[in-house]
């Protein structure tokens, strides 16, 4: 309500953000702040504000009874108050949101990590058997130096850089995953 009424009044003055920061002597970060809702102002900035919009304080509030006389600070404030007790239990709500939704990533993000690690640590593993050229797909069979035999090899070094190069893409959207989870949680920690 006061964020909307701040930026409808600046607008209709025909004031860029810019232009009614410069004449409050803010940032224009700031003013965007307060007319998107993220913060409010305090009583005197409030009372700065109505008088470069050319408003009553009480239009700002969003009060129908526009009172002749300007509101004391200390009435200002009060409202205000409450306006930042709605703020912060609004911002607690999302942070519980994110909270949740970071965990969830994380534990989600987890499972997969483990579950393609281990793939990976079997794959791996399975290429550094070297089997005959019957019993695994892995090895194949080249002429020795004696056409009446075969030899059995595993892969060559190539298949093996290739094989590592796919463990490696396979684990790497679940650690992805996990690490935007758990930053998640660090910045939406309690404080």
């Amino acid at each position: 309500m006061l964020s909307e009424n701040i930026k409808s009044h600046r607008k209709s003055k025909g004031l860029s953000q810019e232009e009614m920061a410069s004449k409050l002597n803010v940032t224009r970060q700031t003013l965007s702040k307060w007319e998107n809702g993220l913060s409010v102002p305090d009583a005197e900035m409030l009372i700065r504000i109505a008088d470069v919009l050319g408003v009553p304080v009480s239009t700002l509030l969003g009060e129908n009874n526009a009172p002749e006389m300007q509101e004391p600070a200390s009435t200002i404030a009060a409202k205000l108050e409450v306006l930042n007790e709605q703020y912060a239990k609004q911002q607690e709500q999302k942070r519980k949101i994110w909270r949740t939704i970071s965990i969830a990533l994380t534990v989600v993000g987890g499972f997969f990590l483990a579950e393609r690690v281990f793939s990976a640590v079997m794959i791996i593993r399975a290429m550094t058997v070297f089997p005959d050229a019957n019993s695994a797909q892995i090895a194949y069979s080249y002429p020795a130096a004696d056409p009446s035999q075969g030899a059995s090899v595993g892969l060559p070094a190539s298949a093996y850089v290739t094989l590592i190069w796919m463990s490696l893409r396979m684990i790497l959207p679940p650690a992805v995953l996990t690490v935007l989870g758990v930053v998640g949680i660090c910045k939406t920690k309690k404080r």
